[in-house]
């Protein structure tokens, strides 16, 4: 199992750079679910999303508005996407196994 950070400190409304879920160990992703963990301080709405083409639209896979963990799809490309702030910060992990 890797754990990936998606993203440390975000502060600003936002969407985060893509992540190809196969390029972030020299192992492939062998599961399709994985754990998400955020940690939240002050005001802050933090979702991790995915898509399965890069053509595709991005689907909401995990929304946290607290600091929490949640069991969720491991999809090839996953973002994150900072939707309120009010002087809050958000930090995103994943963990993923792989082959």
């Amino acid at each position: 199992m890797i754990v990936y950070t998606m993203v440390s400190g975000a502060n600003t409304v936002s969407n985060g750079p893509t992540v190809n879920m196969n390029d972030v160990s020299v192992r492939p992703v062998s599961s399709p679910l994985g754990v998400a963990q955020a940690t939240i301080t002050g005001v802050c709405t933090i979702k991790l999303q995915g898509r399965v083409h890069p053509d595709a639209g991005w689907v909401d896979v995990a929304t946290f508005n607290v600091s929490g963990f949640s069991t969720v799809t491991v999809f090839p490309f996953m973002r994150w996407s900072v939707s309120a702030v009010n002087g809050g910060t958000a930090d995103l992990y994943i963990a993923v196994n792989c082959s």
